[in-house]
């Protein structure tokens, strides 16, 4: 529970709009979210360059799967398990929609 000093100033703050922010969020709060925000762009971009490119060779699946697999591998080395998931489903998707002959997953 807030002891009254903290109590006393919550309720000058919100009585008071302009005034500032007893409690402001520091910048350790939000730098993970958009450094992973950022790694999530990167792999989707690198995953995106591999599959244009493996695409336009007429590259097999293996090879394909093989550079989309250093991708995460490089992903999931920043330390970060939002990002090293979210690209091992764009890596998915594209190896399935663009490389497999009867794809599992059918975009209507």
């Amino acid at each position: 529970m807030l002891d009254r000093t903290r109590e006393s100033e919550v309720t000058k703050w919100r009585q008071n709009e302009h005034a500032e922010c007893p409690f402001p969020m520091k910048p350790s709060q939000t730098h993970p979210f958009w450094r992973a925000a950022a790694l999530c762009f990167l792999s989707s971009v690198a995953l995106a360059s591999v599959t244009f490119v493996c695409f336009r060779l007429h590259d097999l699946p293996a090879a394909a799967a093989l550079l989309y697999m250093v991708i995460i591998v490089l992903v999931s080395l920043q330390g970060r398990l939002i990002p090293a998931i979210f690209a091992s489903f764009v890596a998915v998707f594209c190896l399935d929609y663009f490389f497999i002959v009867k794809p599992v997953f059918r975009i209507a």
